[in-house]
Order: C-alpha cells, then sequence, then structure tokens
C-alpha cells in the first residue's frame, strides 16, 4: 500500500480515505446506529465494487485510524490532493448519505461533513454544488 506521501495514491488509498471520512461522519453523533453501519458498508461495496469483507475490512481500519486522527490528516490530505474535483463531491454526497441514514439531524455529523470538506480542500462553491446535486436528487 501507498503511504499516502509524495506519491499519486492508490485505490488503496483511496478507499481508505473514503472509509475515514465516512466513519467520521456516521460517529459525529457519538455513536454509530446500525442503520448508519448498514449505510457504511452499502456505499463502499456499491462505490468500490468490493465484498462486504471487504468493506468491514476497510471501515476496521478506518476506525483505528481515527484514534489518532491528528497523525493521520496529513495522509488523508496529501491522497485528497489527487482526486479530481468531481471525486471530491461525490465522497460528500456519499457523506451526506451517511448522516441522512438515521433519518435523524445532528449537529455533530453536519460538523463532520464541514471538517471533511476543508480536508478534501473544497471551495465554499464545490461544496454548495455537492449539497445542491445531493438535495435535488432526494
Amino acid at each position: 500500500m501507498n503511504t499516502g506521501m509524495g506519491a499519486d495514491p492508490t485505490a488503496d488509498d483511496r478507499r481508505f480515505l473514503m472509509a475515514v471520512l465516512l466513519v467520521s461522519v456516521a460517529r459525529g453523533d457519538g455513536s454509530i446506529s446500525q442503520v448508519e453501519s448498514d449505510k457504511l458498508i452499502q456505499l463502499l461495496c456499491s462505490r468500490l465494487q468490493i465484498r462486504s469483507a471487504e468493506a468491514l475490512e476497510s471501515l476496521s481500519a478506518a476506525v483505528i485510524a481515527l484514534a489518532d486522527y491528528q497523525r493521520v490528516v496529513p495522509r488523508l490530505k496529501n491522497i485528497a490532493g489527487n482526486l479530481s474535483l468531481g471525486e471530491k463531491q461525490d465522497l460528500l454526497i456519499m457523506l451526506l448519505e451517511v448522516a441522512a441514514a438515521d433519518g435523524a439531524r445532528h449537529t455533530e455529523e453536519l460538523g463532520a461533513i464541514n471538517q471533511a470538506s476543508e480536508l478534501l480542500g473544497m471551495s465554499r462553491e464545490a461544496v454548495h454544488a455537492a449539497f445542491e446535486s445531493y438535495f435535488s436528487s432526494r
């Protein structure tokens, strides 16, 4: 696996970034509900064309990485820096899907989405476009 430092990220790096951000939003309200857990697995499987076991492995690695978030931030930013704007917006939409999965609005989850958009290096306009895309499809 690529270290995420100084080289183009691999598919594993992108999966890692996606899993970390998804988990950070899902646990934004203090815990990950069963509905959110199911949504995390479904999103990773459908977007990455992987099996449930692989999705669970990625999510487990994300939980471990989040234990030392400040240490992993540089790697996440490096990976994010190599994503296209469309990839970043797609990821932000996935984060919105996770936040909405349990049907409850949690300020902490929205805060985690905002933090993720900053980590991804997205402009306000790009974030707004992703939100518009998400809400227009509902």
